[in-house]
């Protein structure tokens, strides 16, 4: 278990070793949003140390060190949330840099298929908000789509008027159709999984897991997850990592 006595303008804050009815309180996203803002809190929120204590209550203390010592890990914390005291972040899930990522089982053309859609919250009409699929990712490694090779027409076909192109859509579930577009048309996986499910040929079995990523922190991003087996359960951050390139990690996030 992750322990951290952390020191900040010479004042000593507490180990993360809270109360166990605390630690187990954050059970939805939502309660967890109001926990980082401050809007609900533990500590005193009204100042710096307070915003901090309760910051540092958020964690998983189990997540992975990433190779580090046990000393760097804790001052990588602690950067961490005085970049989010000092630049004053606050989240919603209506910010444009909070991604939900749900990994789960589906059944796609009959074959199951690990499938991961790439949510965000967006506004629409009279200011009226919705979630929208604006990724998706596991086609091409079940093999049901190729979007790496491609196929040729005969390049006699035009003397016949192109009445072979009828050939290429009789073999049902075929594979190798995206094969034969132009090598600069962009075939996304999320466009296809759309198309077949207009044709009713995919179901979601279960959904196994809900990731939060969220990238509103100047020169960071984290994540948030829900732990069940550790002994600060509920919604935690799972994770944080510098980033030096943020539309690089949402474009590896959307399987691009």
């Amino acid at each position: 278990m992750l322990v951290i006595p952390l020191v900040m303008a010479a004042q000593s804050l507490p180990d993360l070793m809270l109360e166990k009815n605390y630690l187990t309180q954050v059970k939805s996203i939502d309660e967890f949003i109001q926990r980082f803002n401050g809007n609900e809190s533990f500590f005193d929120a009204t100042d710096s140390i307070g915003r901090i204590r309760n910051l540092i209550a958020l964690f998983d203390y189990q997540m992975p060190k990433e190779d580090v010592t046990d000393s760097v890990f804790k001052q990588n914390i602690l950067d961490f949330v005085n970049c989010i005291e000092k630049c004053n972040t606050k989240i919603q899930l209506t910010d444009a840099d909070m991604y939900a990522e749900v990994k789960s089982k589906a059944i796609v053309l009959g074959k199951n298929i690990d499938l991961t859609l790439i949510l965000q919250s967006q506004s629409y009409g009279n200011d009226r908000i919705r979630w929208a699929i604006i990724g998706a990712k596991g086609l091409a490694d079940a093999n049901i789509i190729d979007t790496v090779r491609f196929y040729g027409i005969s390049p006699v076909e035009h003397e016949i008027c192109f009445m072979g192109l009828g050939d290429i859509f009789e073999k049902s579930n075929n594979s190798h159709m995206i094969g034969y577009r132009g090598k600069n048309t962009q075939v996304d996986e999320l466009s296809v999984l759309l198309a077949l499910g207009m044709t009713d040929n995919v179901r979601i079995s279960i959904v196994e897991k809900l990731t939060m990523h969220c990238l509103e922190i100047p020169e960071y991003v984290f994540t948030i997850d829900e732990r069940s087996q550790s002994n600060n359960e509920g919604w935690r951050i799972s994770g944080f990592t510098k980033l030096e390139d943020k539309k690089k990690y949402i474009n590896k996030l959307l399987g691009k």
